[in-house]
């Protein structure tokens, strides 16, 4: 089974806001429901919902779960809440959503450290961030150079 976490596709951040993005995000979402997996919507409390186009695609699906975080890293809440209650039966865990170096970063480092063997791909062209697209991706893969476990791709080149 995989699992999708979608970080942070809020109206309060104005990076979720771009069409492209949203409908990257949508599509990945609706593979995982014709799949069975599982799909994660990582909302940053105070900065209001998933947003409606995202969410709507998600809900209804009996595997969909939405974990709220208080700080930019969204590890600790959905390991407890997600990875440690499905346990092995996550092969891998995708990452998509936005700010990719500030959310997305934090929340991949801390579930690599607290996950060390669990597989984490990140989904490049379907994470925005406030530097810009190929800005942002630079930093971000630096900043998390040989970290083992942690892959990056991109699926629409």
């Amino acid at each position: 089974m995989k699992c999708l976490l979608v970080i942070d596709m809020q109206w309060g951040f104005d990076t979720s806001r771009p069409k492209w993005l949203r409908d990257r995000v949508k599509r990945k979402i609706a593979e995982y429901k014709d799949n069975g997996d599982l799909i994660v919507l990582v909302e940053y409390e105070g900065y209001r919902r998933t947003a409606p186009s995202v969410r709507k695609v998600a809900e209804g699906y009996e595997n969909t779960y939405v974990v709220i975080k208080d700080c930019d890293d969204g590890s600790y809440e959905v390991k407890e809440d997600i990875i440690d209650h499905f346990g092995k039966k996550i092969e891998v865990v995708e990452v998509c959503g936005v700010n990719l170096n500030a959310c997305v970063r934090s929340t991949v480092k801390g579930l690599h450290e607290k996950c060390k063997t669990l597989p984490i791909r990140v989904l490049m062209d379907h994470c925005n961030d406030g530097y810009g697209q190929k800005a942002g991706h630079k930093k971000f893969i630096a900043a998390l150079k040989g970290k083992k476990n942690v892959e990056y791709v991109n699926l629409c080149t």
